[in-house]
């Protein structure tokens, strides 16, 4: 399903008026930006960052899906030779990528499987054969194209990928300015790529292609051999560059965290970004405050890891627990690769312990999963999406709580499905998270409607609807209960079986149905005030407690009817049927329209509705009643004692409690 706002036609059409408006006018900008260059660059391909920059391109177009010429202004700009391209792409980084080297003069002019096409800024052109595409996955951290130029004969190696995976691939004498750079450019928040090149000989080429042949070919290990293969010739490169890509905040994001912190959930962040840019991103979206700090564990040593968790743990000071993939395969070496536990018994030594505790030890992965568990906040960086979903998995064994996980990527769908409600995001990184998800999303803010009204009147109303169904059948099994008590534990039927069913199936069904469009707080209300979202979570609605005042008010009523009946019988048993029968439906619709919190108008139609259903049925059914008897005052005002004293005192006992004893959170609103 899809939770967010509906646009009329018009606007729609309004909207994509103004965005064709501006896409023109960017176009226009940069033909004539181009048109400068080539007057102007006569020397440009002499310059180093021209050749950094070409081979950005190269390598951004690794996943360019196609590439589509802009008719609309072919009338205006026939007289230019520099075609007017849309790209398209598994990801916005890559097209981000892509625009940039057309905003420095090389423009991507033509992308076919085997081969592309460059434009450069003197308006020549450069065509390169796709020997090899190396695609990127969260194993690897890096993706790389082969490529060879037409005109020369060169063949060219581009690799892009984490910083991290990169500076075991380059020479020496880069590292040192890789690691400064990449970290400015994290500490800003900034998603950062490296990119390297490398120059081979097409001997060199023709062997180690034998080699990869045969390693895609081979059936045993074919994943290790072909990576293997694929590492031998990464190495030794040329570093080229660093890019960084900004990933704007959505739209009331902060606020929105903000919120979710006030209704009692905990928020982690699980991705794959470096440290640095994980917490630049904490302190913007508000998910760390001003005055908490970072708690960093990460290291590879578990005797490291362990004495900064105790620390952690030992100074209390609520600060946020920072954690990478790397500390986690080491603290989570035990543990699945997806944090499953089997219910059968134990899995990787995790005993089956209940919410709370993971094992009877100490081991390193329990001490990591307590640790997180109490934080007020927890950052995962440069986890692969299986860590995820380890952590969503140990996350609710540990717990025993519900978990929620919300993402965009293909990267987060592991996530997605481990958790107890999947999130979705339909963005630009794709629809795979969208696809795999429980809800589909268009915003991150329309989480809190999802969950502070949708979510919150789905329990409320499931929670009241479910005791008061089962509070229902006690009451008539009571009845029944004291009616055979009442006359020597006889085994005679007080009602036939059609009133049985139609107590259930039409006299009482029509207002349990109305109830799911009962609300106890409107909704601005409840966006306002997350806080009403904590007696939620906290089962106030729905517990031991509230079950067992329904179980005994169910007792009383249904003892208090029967015996009040055989007090007032008259004449025969049938008397005592149509008595008990009609007080019971009158108190079971009086219980309905004082538990809902707003008579709407389903609930006041059903109520009137099931009456006049009930009396009029009396026509068809005179074998069951006293028609007679049922017909006159004494009938009547032994049913409205029966009715008052068998209710009266449950609502004043209710009504207490909801006013002094133990009010609803929601009261304070009013």
């Amino acid at each position: 399903m899809r939770i967010g706002e509906v646009e009329d036609d018009e606007d729609i059409k309004r909207r994509e008026k103004r965005r064709e408006k501006r896409e023109k006018e960017e176009r226009k900008r940069r033909k004539k930006e181009q048109k400068n260059r080539k007057m102007q660059s006569s020397g440009s391909s002499k310059d180093g960052r021209f050749e950094h920059t070409h081979s950005t391109s190269l390598l951004a177009a690794i996943d360019e899906g196609e590439e589509h010429d802009d008719e609309d202004d072919s009338s205006e700009d026939s007289d230019d030779d520099i075609p007017s391209v849309t790209y398209q792409a598994s990801s916005p980084d890559e097209v981000a990528l892509v625009k940039f080297s057309e905003s420095v003069g090389l423009t991507l002019s033509e992308r076919e499987l085997n081969w592309m096409r460059i434009t450069t800024p003197s308006g020549g052109s450069l065509v390169y054969d796709i020997l090899e595409i190396f695609p990127f996955s969260s194993v690897t951290k890096r993706m790389a194209i082969v490529v060879r130029a037409r005109d020369t004969g060169k063949i060219l190696i581009i690799v892009k990928g984490a910083d991290s995976v990169i500076q075991s691939m380059i020479r020496s004498e880069g590292s040192e300015w890789l690691s400064e750079n990449v970290d400015g450019m994290a500490r800003d928040g900034l998603r950062t790529l490296v990119f390297a090149e490398k120059e081979v000989e097409e001997e060199e080429w023709s062997r180690w292609k034998v080699m990869y042949d045969e390693a895609k070919a081979s059936v045993v290990d074919r994943k290790e051999r072909v990576l293997r293969v694929e590492n031998e010739l990464l190495q030794n490169m040329t570093l080229l560059s660093i890019s960084g890509v900004e990933d704007l905040l959505q739209q009331n994001v902060r606020t929105s965290l903000e919120s979710l912190r006030k209704a009692g959930i905990k928020v982690w962040m699980l991705t794959g970004d470096k440290v640095e840019t994980a917490k630049c991103i904490a302190r913007s979206t508000s998910l760390v405050d001003r005055t908490q700090g970072f708690s960093q564990i990460i290291g590879k040593d578990e005797d490291a890891i362990r004495r900064k968790l105790k620390q952690h743990i030992k100074n209390g000071d609520g600060n946020c627990l920072v954690v990478d993939g790397n500390t986690l395969l080491v603290a989570l070496a035990d543990y699945p690769a997806d944090g499953r536990v089997s219910d059968a018994g134990c899995c990787s030594g995790i005993p089956q312990n209940g919410p709370g505790s993971l094992g009877g030890g100490d081991s390193l992965g329990e001490l990591l999963i307590e640790t997180a568990c109490a934080a007020p906040c927890v950052v995962c960086c440069r986890v692969s999406p299986n860590q995820k979903a380890q952590m969503v998995n140990l996350a609710k064994k540990y717990t025993g709580l519900q978990t929620a996980a919300i993402g965009d990527g293909g990267n987060d769908v592991s996530m997605i499905q481990a958790a107890d409600l999947g999130l979705g995001l339909v963005g630009k990184e794709g629809k795979q998270a969208a696809m795999a998800s429980d809800f589909s999303i268009d915003k991150f803010y329309y989480v809190l409607r999802l969950l502070f009204w949708h979510g919150r009147n789905c329990y409320t109303r499931g929670a009241h609807m479910t005791q008061f169904v089962c509070a229902r059948g006690l009451v008539i099994s009571i009845l029944q209960a004291v009616f055979s008590a009442l006359f020597y534990f006889s085994s005679m039927s007080l009602f036939s079986g059609f009133l049985l069913m139609g107590y259930s199936v039409f006299y009482t069904s029509l207002p349990v149905f109305a109830m799911c469009f009962d609300y106890d707080v409107d909704s601005n209300k409840v966006l306002l005030y997350p806080e009403l979202y904590k007696e939620v979570a906290r089962g106030k609605v729905m517990s031991k407690k509230t079950f067992g005042i329904w179980i005994i008010n169910s007792i009383y009523q249904g003892g208090a009817i029967m015996i009040l009946t055989i007090i007032l019988f008259h004449q025969n048993f049938y008397s005592v049927v149509g008595i008990s029968f009609t007080a019971l439906i009158l108190i079971e619709l009086l219980t309905l329209l004082f538990t809902v919190h707003h008579w709407t108008w389903q609930m006041i139609v059903t109520e009137i509705l099931s009456v006049i259903l009930y009396f009029g049925s009396l026509f068809l059914l005179k074998s069951y009643f006293d028609w007679t008897f049922m017909m006159r005052w004494p009938f009547w005002w032994r049913v409205i004692i029966i009715t008052l004293i068998a209710y009266l005192p449950v609502r004043l006992a209710q009504w207490i409690n909801e006013k002094w004893v133990n009010p609803p959170m929601q009261t304070k609103l009013k």
